[in-house]
């Protein structure tokens, strides 16, 4: 992640067991509470029912295995102490086929802007952004999964 953040203790969030072969869902990568539940909101608005969320390392590993078509990282507030490995699970997740990376950073920050560019991502949310923008973004990027992968869509 572009810069080291400090201890994070968020309550641990279930259902994310399954395996690659598994229904597709959509991750959210963020270590601030707050910021968990309005990206996870944001998701359901959209139309994401399937919703996985990373609160430790053993989780990360969980995560590893399940598909996802959606990915969400919050650079502002990367979860967990070691932020190089979520970065780098984020972006091996984000290179599977028929997965997009949307990144949620600082304004003011060009390293978040570089890590998302870096990791292809297919939007970059850069400093405060409404709930609607938000919902948007990822309605757009729902649409892409859909038309890139059929097989890999939500059912609605």
């Amino acid at each position: 992640f572009p810069r080291a953040m400090g201890s994070r203790h968020p309550a641990p969030v279930a259902g994310h067991d399954e395996d690659l072969a598994g229904e597709p869902s959509a991750l959210v990568l963020s270590g601030d509470a707050e910021s968990r539940r309005r990206l996870r909101g944001a998701l359901a608005l959209a139309g994401r029912r399937d919703q996985s969320a990373v609160i430790d390392v053993a989780d990360l590993r969980a995560i590893m295995k399940r598909h996802h078509e959606l990915v969400v990282v919050d650079l502002v507030h990367p979860p967990l102490d070691g932020d190089e490995a979520v970065g780098r699970a984020a972006a091996t997740i984000a290179r599977r086929p028929g997965t997009l990376l949307v990144t949620c950073g600082d304004a003011e920050s060009a390293d978040h802007e570089s890590w998302a560019r870096a990791h292809a991502a297919f939007c970059h949310l850069a400093g405060a952004v409404s709930s609607a923008t938000l919902v948007s973004v990822l309605e757009q990027a729902r649409g892409v999964v859909e038309r890139v992968s059929p097989s890999l869509a939500p059912a609605a």
